[in-house]
């Protein structure tokens, strides 16, 4: 398969993005929410960066960009998982909100 140019998402644009921008009000205060943005954003960056070492055929690149792609999903399923996990008595929405899933 031939890598092809596409459009792709951005951390505010993909439906992890949108959920998280449209609750960020709601959830300022929660440091568990806020840790989901910086590995969330890293992983959209390293995604158009193995897309770029694709696209001009430097396998070697895109293999290790490949690596730290996998672990910013891992890091941002952590945060969101412990996010998930807080006690909702510590920070409860006001009512904004996009379906994640």
């Amino acid at each position: 398969l031939q890598p092809q140019a596409g459009e792709a998402k951005t951390h505010e644009t993909c439906r992890l993005g949108q959920w998280y921008y449209a609750n960020q009000p709601d959830f300022a205060d929660s440091p568990t929410f806020r840790a989901i943005e910086a590995p969330h954003v890293k992983f959209h960056q390293l995604a158009t960066q193995v897309q770029a070492a694709a696209m001009a055929g430097d396998s070697r690149r895109a293999g290790y960009l490949l690596d730290q792609l996998d672990q910013a999903s891992l890091d941002t399923f952590r945060a969101l998982q412990s996010f998930a996990e807080e006690d909702p008595r510590e920070s409860q929405p006001t009512g904004n909100s996009v379906e994640l899933f």
